[in-house]
């Protein structure tokens, strides 16, 4: 329970635009992320990275930090036993990392679609449709 108040907390110093928050809650994220490996809790530890992921992708600066930890997210969570959908779904995200056309909302999206995977195994992964003029 403390971890997990730890975390929304973490979440809750990145919405504030103050750099110093910032920069800080990510130092906290990907602290969180090493203890959760630590103990051998790689799905918790893969969903602490995607969050951590989700915050990177809106920093150019972070372009290979992004790249890095998509790769290495795909190898943790296939080693934490994600089904075959969700390791689509996360072979996508590494896809569309390394060829910078990911957004926040798509590192969302397939968060969301992990969890949900872990529940409904069976449901195959699509890609969200894309936004903006065709």
């Amino acid at each position: 329970m403390l971890l997990t108040f730890t975390i929304v907390f973490i979440a809750s110093m990145l919405t504030v635009p103050h750099e110093k928050k910032r920069t800080e809650g990510l130092r906290l994220l990907r602290a969180a992320m090493r203890e959760f490996e630590g103990v051998g809790m790689r799905m918790e530890a893969g969903f602490v990275g995607l969050d951590l992921l989700e915050e990177l992708v809106r920093d150019a600066a972070a372009t290979a930090e992004a790249q890095d930890l998509a790769r290495r997210l795909a190898d943790l969570f296939l080693a934490a036993g994600v089904v075959v959908s969700g390791a689509k779904a996360l072979a996508y995200l590494q896809e569309t990392v390394a060829n910078r056309t990911v957004t926040p909302p798509l590192v969302g999206y397939v968060k969301t679609y992990v969890r949900r995977a872990e529940v409904y195994p069976e449901a195959a992964f699509k890609p969200p449709a894309p936004v903006g003029p065709a």
